[in-house]
């Protein structure tokens, strides 16, 4: 069956005649207009939708858009699915929905309906590692009531290319620990219960009979990831043993954009609450697309769906050397820069480029586009300026009758997620000329490159403005509040491969310093990310055996190591990115829900704010958090102690309702600690500190804390390293209760 993209140029060019101020966001606008130019049909069973935009999907043979729709009440749902709209995954005012494409224009019909934003393309973004930030610690039990592992804990893993067979996913016994798994990409097959596409697996045997997933042939990215965050190093002697490699696994391979992560997200967690188990997911996913401030679509629907014991962890990205951001401030009335460019795929010599504009809350903006001579430099073209609030949509620039370029614009003056005006822009461009950007208006004015190339001041700064990496921590896994993100730094900068080379990485840092790919925050509305850093150069893990890309030189010489069952051969190899950080951090997590399956997402902040480690790579860390380390270096082993104290302080309340001490974390400690307790009442108290010869150093006076958990932070200031002992001291304030508590913290500097 065939469904001509020719015949739906009618239907499509609706979008020529919608205003600013449409429910399709201009992505989704961008989208259409693409379509309304492609002139060849397409096979609905052939891959050529894909290939033009992750939003377009075909079921039961007809051509679907899918995307985040964001409504007022959640009811007119149902009217649409009249319409043929097919909901996925729902929390309160955020759905999942693949919308018919030659009926996408009834979303603005329905006064219930908000906002509808169109799937965008998506990118992917041990030992070593284990041993430097002390996670084998953990998996010993060293200082701990037991060995944590990650047992009883869900770990979800969204990404692509998963070789179920690779033994790093089995357990000691050799049992296969992959619980599920949806391949949402396959056309054939059973999707999950309330899904309509893909295909679930489920069980050993199911699971280990498909042995890998659907693009296992051409990608690792998703074995290895998985193999950080829950590998348990089999037969390898624990050699490439992940954060937690006693969690059981779920993998969800990823076939489209926004809406269906949302999808893979809710599936992890209702697994996991059908086991009555904690969950984490880890997204090693990027992408630059949105306002960068916490109100896009998605992380609306990630904050909807996180909670206790539902936690999402996401790659803040490997944009830390890239200019690929941009910011006109309203100190100046403009601000011009060149904007490198991709070969086009699309149309011959040419280059192109999409480039997402967004502005201040309730005021407007515009843009201006030259074309310049790539060797001389001169100026071929200028367009006019292009507002937010005017009705151009798209302006080729010619020289004579030379068309040097051309630009499509969609816009909104006010977006419904957050008030602010924004754009965005296609442009391609004739090969031999550069493309120059102005920015205009009088408010601030943020831009990001979606190829995540530079913006360029071609070395003349006097004409014009390059770009920089602040703000580069990208949507996904770095701009919603619920979202823990990591960035990465350096545990190895040199490995041995295969053939014996000595390989150094790309991007040579210091061990110990920051990876010098590692994005940088802050978010649009000013939240310090990332949250945490971990081990992100050169992490070995395990990769795809039927991966064909690490049968060529290129990515051979990433290889560092096999393992061999029978007369089969798995690998190993030496990876880099935030994708590598993430899990790590995502395995830290399972092992303090392990000890705790009560954290929330701002539990597991507050934990990591307190536990981080800092050295004279770090510097001193503001309380707040910094824009390359977050709160510092991830301690896998005194986070699940502080994970154990909460749960403990928990369990004394309940059970006792008395007077308790739970005890201090981080201990050691630099400068600060929290020292937990339990009050059977409403109480005034003080906290008093001394050294080991009894003399008092400092005393805090508490006017009135409320019964159950209390934390204090102290801070050290000025003491030096050694062992101190503090006292808590009070009264219920009815005057009829007394207490004292009272212990021992080591001050290590």
């Amino acid at each position: 069956m065939k469904k001509s993209l020719a015949l739906m140029i009618i239907a499509l060019s609706m979008v020529f005649q919608l205003n600013a101020q449409s429910k399709l966001s201009p992505s989704t606008r961008n989208l259409l207009a693409v379509l309304s130019k492609n002139e060849i049909s397409v096979t609905v069973e052939n891959n050529k939708l894909k290939e033009i935009s992750p939003a377009l999907r075909v079921t039961n043979g007809d051509i679907y858009i899918s995307g985040l729709l964001k409504v007022k009440d959640e009811s007119v749902i149902s009217v649409l699915s009249k319409e043929g709209v097919i909901a996925g995954a729902g929390s309160g005012n955020i759905w999942s929905v693949s919308v018919p494409l030659d009926k996408i224009g009834i979303l603005e019909n329905y006064p219930q309906v908000v906002y509808f934003n169109a799937d965008g393309r998506i990118k992917n973004k041990l030992e070593s590692a284990r041993l430097e930030t002390g996670t084998n610690l953990v998996h010993l039990g060293t200082n701990l009531p037991r060995s944590f592992m990650g047992s009883n804990v869900v770990i979800g893993i969204i990404d692509v290319g998963f070789d179920y067979t690779h033994p790093v996913f089995r357990n000691s016994e050799g049992l296969l620990r992959i619980r599920k798994v949806w391949e949402q990409g396959e056309t054939s097959g059973t999707p999950p219960s309330g899904y309509t596409y893909g295909n679930e697996l489920t069980g050993s045997v199911a699971i280990l009979a498909k042995q890998k997933s659907t693009y296992a042939e051409y990608e690792s990215h998703g074995t290895h990831v998985a193999g950080i965050a829950a590998g348990n190093g089999y037969s390898s002697d624990g050699k490439y043993d992940g954060a937690a490699p006693g969690a059981d696994i779920v993998l969800v391979e990823l076939a489209g954009g926004e809406s269906s992560i949302l999808d893979a997200v809710r599936y992890v967690f209702d697994y996991a609450a059908y086991q009555n188990k904690p969950a984490v997911v880890n997204m090693s996913l990027g992408s630059h697309r949105g306002p960068h401030d916490g109100s896009s679509l998605l992380d609306k629907g990630f904050d909807e769906l996180s909670g206790e014991g539902r936690i999402l962890v996401g790659a803040a990205g490997n944009e830390g050397m890239a200019q690929s951001h941009i910011l006109k401030t309203p100190d100046k009335d403009s601000v011009r820069t060149v904007v490198y460019m991709l070969g086009s795929g699309m149309y011959e010599a040419s280059y192109q480029t999409d480039i997402n504009l967004w502005g201040t809350r309730n005021t407007n903006f515009s843009v201006r586009f030259s074309v310049l001579d790539s060797v001389t430099k001169a100026f071929r073209a200028v367009s006019p300026l292009i507002s937010t609030n005017d009705m151009t949509n798209e302006l080729a620039l010619k020289s004579g009758n030379d068309t040097l370029a051309y630009i499509t614009f969609m816009k909104e003056e006010s977006s419904p997620l957050n008030q602010k005006s924004n754009m965005e822009v296609f442009a391609v461009v004739k090969y031999g000329n550069l493309l120059a950007m102005t920015i205009a208006g009088q408010d601030s004015v943020h831009a990001w490159h979606l190829s995540d190339l530079e913006f360029h001041d071609l070395g003349m700064p006097e004409y014009f403005t390059s770009g920089d990496n602040y703000f580069t921590v990208g949507e996904i896994g770095g701009t919603a509040k619920s979202v823990i993100s990591a960035g990465a730094y350096t545990t190895k900068n040199t490995y041995v491969n295969l053939a014996g080379e000595t390989v150094e990485i790309d991007g040579f840092s210091p061990l110990g310093s920051a990876a010098v790919f590692s994005s940088m925050g802050p978010t649009v509305d000013g939240r310090v990310k990332p949250d945490i850093t971990a081990p992100g150069n050169a992490i070995a893990s395990a990769i795809s055996r039927f991966d064909i890309q690490f049968q060529e030189p290129i990515f051979g010489r990433y290889l560092v190591d096999t393992t061999n069952i029978g007369n089969i051969t798995w690998s190993y190899a030496a990876l880099q990115g935030t994708s590598m950080s993430a899990p790590f951090t995502a395995g830290t997590i399972a092992l303090m829900l392990e000890a705790n399956r009560t954290l929330t997402p701002e539990l597991i902040r507050d934990i990591f704010r307190t536990t981080s480690r800092e050295d004279s790579f770090t510097g001193a860390i503001p309380d707040g958090g910094d824009l390359k380390w977050g709160h510092g270096k991830i301690t896998p082993h005194e986070a699940v102690k502080a994970a154990l104290a909460l749960n403990n302080a928990d369990d004394i309340t309940e059970r006792e309702g008395g007077y308790k001490l739970v005890g201090n974390y981080p201990n050691p400690f630099n400068p600060s600690t929290n020292i937990v307790f339990s009050l059977k009442s409403d109480a005034s108290l003080t906290l008093t500190v001394f050294n080991p010869l009894g003399e008092q150093v400092s005393s805090e006076y508490f006017e009135r804390l409320g019964a159950g958990v209390n934390r204090i932070n102290y801070v050290a200031n000025g003491l030096s390293s050694g062992v101190y002992f503090y006292r808590i001291s009070g009264a219920d304030l009815a005057g009829k209760e007394t207490f004292n508590l009272s212990g021992k913290m080591i001050l290590s500097k």
